[in-house]
């Protein structure tokens, strides 16, 4: 495995961070303190590695030849992540940090000259994407060439949407391995993740964001369905309808009553799964 720096996190607290003094200001500071001290000089490039299968959706980077699983986190795995694969049914998990691979797992994997990964865990979900998965498409963009496969899940149709919008064809453009069985790659590059925990790299940040807003900007929004104020509240009251249950731990069970006072206060209540994307542009 290699590894081709690009810059690193060096992100310090503004002055403007926390406003006034109080007892859970000084806390929060401290903490945003120190959560940026331990991100500081946090790399961020491309992984490269040679000779390596890819099993699951994800993505998951085995290195057969030096019994070798590859994790950390500016890939984007984490324990918790490789432990799911304890599930399938010739993997096992051996201890806290091992893999037991049945050999035969790889008897029918298809091969690959080139290929890229864009997923990891937490790929399923729409805050993910703004941090972790919109950064890593473009600089994935960036070294794409012809004949090279793109590994990841199978999108949302919320994720189609959103690429639709940002102009990423995932159809026309690249060829879409999804990992319904492993596959082998003679060479797989992985952009590193732009955080560090909830650190994100200021430089990488700032640049993948304003290219997306300049994608948003090229398209005509439909007019808004009522107009709003100078003053927003962002309400996820509706939003949790649909979700998995395990999801609504989320939800505030006021959220109604939160809302009638933010009104009262001369808010705006906005539910931005009602509007695309250029209209959420628009409004912001």
């Amino acid at each position: 495995m290699t590894f081709r720096k690009e810059g690193e996190i060096n992100n310090v607290l503004s002055p403007n961070t926390f406003i006034g003094e109080s007892a859970l200001n000084t806390r929060m500071k401290t903490m945003v303190e120190a959560a940026m001290d331990s991100a500081r000089g946090y790399p961020v490039g491309f992984f490269e590695f040679t000779d390596v299968f890819v099993l699951g959706p994800l993505g998951l980077i085995l290195d057969w030849k030096n019994r070798v699983c590859w994790r950390g986190d500016l890939m984007g795995w984490t324990l918790s992540g490789i432990h799911g694969f304890a599930k399938h049914p010739k993997i096992k998990l051996h201890g806290a940090h091992r893999l037991i691979v049945d050999p035969s797992l790889f008897d029918q994997a298809e091969s690959y000259e080139t290929s890229m990964v864009w997923s990891a865990p937490g790929f399923g979900v729409y805050g993910h994407w703004l941090i972790d998965y919109l950064p890593r498409m473009l600089r994935l963009q960036k070294g794409m060439k012809k004949g090279t496969h793109l590994y990841y899940r199978q999108v949302e149709g919320w994720g189609t949407r959103l690429c639709d919008v940002l102009g990423f064809d995932l159809i026309k453009k690249w060829n879409h391995t999804e990992g319904r069985q492993p596959s082998y790659h003679e060479r797989l590059i992985v952009p590193s993740f732009i955080r560090r925990n909830k650190v994100i790299a200021k430089e990488f940040a700032v640049e993948a964001w304003a290219d997306i807003a300049r994608r948003i900007r090229k398209h005509k929004a439909d007019p808004l369905p009522e107009q709003f104020g100078d003053k927003l509240y962002v309400s996820r009251r509706n939003w949790k309808k649909g979700l998995k249950k395990e999801m609504h731990n989320r939800a505030l069970r006021n959220a109604q009553a939160i809302e009638e006072r933010v009104k009262q206060a001369g808010y705006s209540v906005i539910y931005p799964e009602t509007l695309s994307l250029p209209q959420q542009y628009k409004v912001f």
